[in-house]
């Protein structure tokens, strides 16, 4: 591969990762993109992927143009430096891999522990909802007791006043 086919290929990836952050952000990327294109080193570390990522492929690009400019750069010096930005990028993307495998477990822990609060919580309730049940049942059973034994002791009365009437009237005879 000649230096200019290999800079022609680091300038295309350049091009694709600053037109994907475009696409990826949309209208906030306009306001981003000037200075990304003249200062890439200031975005490098960018807590934005998209962002991140097209700026590493500007430097990228801008540092092979300057080294194909410089003649003492060889096509073996381009591409270990095309070697390092790969790797660099591969790092950065695993970087960004891990930081959300451990959101995506921090998210799964608190989901977790969620469920277990409203478990928690709909025993309590359900705790609460037989005790009171219990006591209703307890306080109807007393009522009915309460008002069976006063039909009894009504029905007791007019059975004595009947016999006494009887009695009265049996005398009477």
């Amino acid at each position: 591969m000649s230096n200019s086919a290999g800079i022609s290929t680091i300038a295309a990836d350049s091009e694709a990762a600053v037109a994907a952050a475009g696409a990826g952000l949309g209208p906030l990327f306009g306001s981003i993109q000037p200075h990304l294109l003249e200062t890439p080193q200031n975005f490098i570390d960018d807590p934005v992927p998209l962002i991140a990522k097209a700026a590493s492929a500007r430097l990228a690009y801008l540092d092979a143009e300057r080294a194909a400019n410089d003649k003492s750069m060889t096509p073996a010096a381009l591409k270990r430096f095309t070697d390092r930005e790969i790797e660099r990028m591969e790092e950065a993307q695993a970087g960004f891999e891990l930081r959300v495998a451990e959101r995506v477990t921090t998210l799964e822990r608190r989901c977790e522990a969620g469920e277990e609060a409203v478990h928690a919580a709909v025993e309590r309730c359900g705790e609460r909802l037989l005790t009171q049940t219990k006591l209703l049942a307890a306080e109807l059973h007393e009522r009915s007791a309460a008002e069976q034994c006063e039909k009894l002791a009504a029905m007791a009365t007019r059975f004595e006043l009947a016999q006494t009437a009887a009695a009265a009237a049996a005398a009477a005879l």
